[in-house]
């Protein structure tokens, strides 16, 4: 409204976290030998899912036994079926879709990455289920979208191209496969929430 040129009380609050909740060092990291690959958040198409889902599957076939995908959070229960169905023959896809909310640190304290492939048309701002897992000293993999644009420049996060599957899987096998930055991106997310 102020770019133009209209009056107005009101002002942008950016979405947050609470760092004092997701603070990384609340929770010790359970140690498994699975490479965990982490989503929170309602599991539906708009939040590119199904794209998460066929890149794993990808993934997991170039890299058997190394690693799972864990999707926290309700499923839209239109697509529950096709996304269950999609993963069926993948038993490395786990779905902890009765997890209550206060149980989802403890998803992304377990993590080793956290991907958000979420299908966003407009500008808009960072979802507060990425901020958290960056405020616990993750490692991104975010869509494409003007408000992230020089997160790799800036070495926050690795993007990947909305609605691409490869762009995804190459994400996910680049911070697979480079612990060091894991180390260096998942520092400068903390910084950053």
């Amino acid at each position: 409204l102020k770019g133009t040129g209209v009056k107005s009380d009101c002002f942008y609050i950016p979405i947050g976290v609470n760092v004092d909740e997701f603070n990384p060092g609340n929770f010790s990291k359970i140690e498994n030998d699975k490479f965990i690959f982490l989503n929170t958040g309602l599991l539906c198409y708009r939040k590119g899912t199904h794209y998460l889902i066929n890149a794993y599957k990808e993934f997991s076939r170039k890299h058997p036994s190394q690693s799972e995908l864990h999707l926290v959070g309700p499923v839209d229960p239109e697509t529950m079926p096709e996304f269950k169905e999609m993963a069926e023959d993948e038993p490395s896809i786990k779905f902890f879709d009765s997890i209550t909310p206060e149980k989802v640190p403890t998803h992304v304290a377990e993590c080793d990455v956290y991907v958000s492939p979420v299908l966003l048309g407009e500008r808009g701002p960072v979802q507060p289920n990425v901020l958290e897992a960056m405020a616990m000293a993750k490692p991104i993999i975010i869509s494409e979208f003007s408000d992230v644009s020089d997160w790799p420049d800036k070495k926050i996060a690795l993007t990947c191209k909305m609605a691409d599957q490869n762009s995804l899987l190459a994400a996910m096998e680049k911070l697979y496969l480079d612990q060091e930055l894991r180390m260096n991106m998942g520092m400068n997310a903390y910084q950053y929430a």
